[in-house]
């Protein structure tokens, strides 16, 4: 912002205004972030002096009085920030805010929520409370906590047995036992702008055999162009500390208290931009379990051949020897095809595969996909999808030499009541299967569904689901290896139902009703202290 020389003679009848104005072309980057000193007006100015000192300074600089074009450019910039220094300055909630928190304050938006009834003091109490509330998301967006919790719960005792039979030789137990669980846990942690390392672990029982992994992985951004990322992977054995019994007299050793790694996995990944066209991936893994070791080092090129189409190529050898070349390439504004090859070197023998992808969008909502896939045993699928604000519908037919099925699927979204209802049900060579579920947001940051699937011969199964921000937790439970079992079915459906219900209604609502009330009284205690306030400044007047 620089002064404008001769901008008009109402200057000499405003002597403040030009010492003003002649301060603008010395202390430029002072002026923009002093609105007091941009007005020319102190601190404790009253409404009245601001408007007058924003009136006299605004016929000189508005942009209309000029004509030279540097000028007027000039002075289009100066009256812009005027106005924005008389905006706030004339507010008293933005300039109470201004005046303990400077223009920063003004910049987060936060203004806008603030009741315009409020007193200046509830205005900063509000003010550090959003601010508080955002270092906390700000702090959660950096490390982007993630966690998953899952357990599998065994209840086909309850439905399978036949518990009048008297041929049974004894009397079985209605038992439900949890056969599986899983703990996993993610955190990121941006260390600077260009390197991040993420720490993860997870936990894993299975009938009574468990194992856990830690993971630690560094990501580096080289340049602009590319990236380099590295993971250690290191599997935890710690069965010796409470499997054995260190107190067994009949025991002609002593046992020793020991955790072993009993696996470790290192992972590295290189990408490398040769041109704008062509981009190299090296990368490599070696791995151990339990003794038995194996590794992988892979490149990959990938090139743009035009702005319609890519070709890449890559490369694993190691434990087995893999080559593949894969296409893509757009034909039509609505139609692509990507392809494939692969020629696979195992143990077992030479295995090539290929396969030929054919998508084409019929419309905004519909898309359709026709795949053929020559690996042992060859298929050819096809998909037709529809998908809409509300709903969704999915298709899919697969001819095979081992496997065909017929699947469908719709769900519905009931935006206003903040449901989703599924449906899907398949037919085919090795089974078939209807399923049905629903999800449901309960509060802003808690959602809860349930899915109950009835398949031959899978059985019927019950999965639960709740997640709460980041956080989510699966419940699968196995209700019976009959699929047709009609009191598993009617326990499944009806059952989950009533529970949610009976929660909601003795758990959730009270939850929530006390929440409002909580709102609600704080609402009249503020609105009681404005009146006393507002009662006194009437008494001292």
């Amino acid at each position: 912002m620089m002064v404008l020389d001769k901008l008009s003679p109402a200057l000499s009848s405003f002597p403040n205004q030009r010492n003003m104005a002649a301060s603008l072309e010395e202390d430029d980057d002072i002026l923009k972030n002093d609105y007091y000193a941009l007005l020319n007006v102190g601190k404790d100015a009253t409404i009245e002096e601001i408007n007058n000192a924003f009136r006299h300074l605004s016929k000189i600089y508005h942009p209309d009085k000029h004509v030279d074009p540097i000028k007027k450019r000039k002075a289009e910039e100066v009256f812009n920030n005027l106005r924005k220094a008389h905006d706030v300055l004339r507010d008293k909630y933005k300039r109470t805010v201004y005046d303990m928190y400077g223009e920063k304050g003004l910049e987060t938006g936060d203004m806008e929520i603030i009741a315009r009834t409020k007193t200046p003091q509830e205005i900063i109490a509000e003010y550090e409370r959003i601010q508080k509330e955002k270092e906390e998301r700000r702090l959660q967006q950096r490390t982007n906590p993630r966690g998953t919790i899952s357990v599998g719960i065994n209840a086909s005792e309850l439905f399978d047995v036949d518990y009048d039979d008297e041929d049974l030789d004894y009397q079985p137990s209605r038992s439900v036992e949890i056969s599986s669980m899983t703990i996993a846990q993610t955190v990121e942690c941006p260390l600077t702008l260009k390197d991040t390392v993420v720490l993860g672990g997870n936990l894993d029982t299975r009938n009574g055999i468990g194992q856990g992994m830690f993971t630690v992985m560094w990501r580096r951004l080289v340049s602009d162009k590319g990236w380099a990322e590295g993971t250690i992977s290191v599997g935890i054995n710690a069965s010796e500390l409470f499997d054995v019994d260190y107190d067994d007299e009949d025991l002609d050793y002593q046992p020793s208290r020991s955790v072993e790694i009993s696996s470790m996995t290192i992972a590295q990944t290189v990408e490398c931009p040769l041109t704008l066209k062509d981009t190299v991936v090296l990368g490599g893994n070696l791995d151990t379990r339990n003794g038995i070791g194996q590794g992988m080092f892979t490149v990959m090129w990938r090139r743009l051949v035009s702005d319609k189409g890519w070709a890449e190529l890559d490369f694993h050898f190691g434990s087995a020897v893999s080559l593949g070349i894969t296409g893509f390439r757009q034909l039509t504004q609505r139609c692509y095809v990507r392809c494939g090859a692969r020629a696979d070197l195992t143990q077992f023998g030479y295995r090539p595969s290929a396969t030929f992808m054919l998508a084409y969008q019929f419309d905004r909502n519909i898309q359709g996909r026709l795949t053929y896939n020559l690996a042992r045993p060859s298929s050819i699928v096809t998909n037709i999808a529809y998908s809409s604000e509300v709903s969704n519908i999915s298709s899919s037919c697969q001819l095979g030499v081992k496997l065909s099925y017929l699947s469908l699927s719709y769900t519905r979204t009931f935006v206003e009541q903040d449901t989703k209802v599924r449906g899907a049900i398949r037919i085919g060579t090795m089974g078939s299967m209807v399923e049905c579920g629903i999800e449901k947001k309960v509060t802003d940051f808690s959602h809860i569904g349930g899915t109950l699937s009835v398949g031959i011969p899978q059985g019927v199964h019950l999965k639960l689901k709740m997640m709460r921000g980041q956080q989510t937790f699966f419940f699968p439970i196995y209700l019976s290896s009959d699929g047709l079992n009609p009191s598993a079915i009617l326990y499944g459906a009806v059952v989950p139902v009533v529970a949610f219900f009976v929660m909601k209604k003795l758990i959730i609502n009270p939850i929530l009703k006390q929440q409002k009330l909580k709102e609600l009284e704080k609402q009249k205690e503020e609105y009681a202290e404005k009146m006393a306030q507002k009662k006194s400044e009437a008494e001292k007047a």
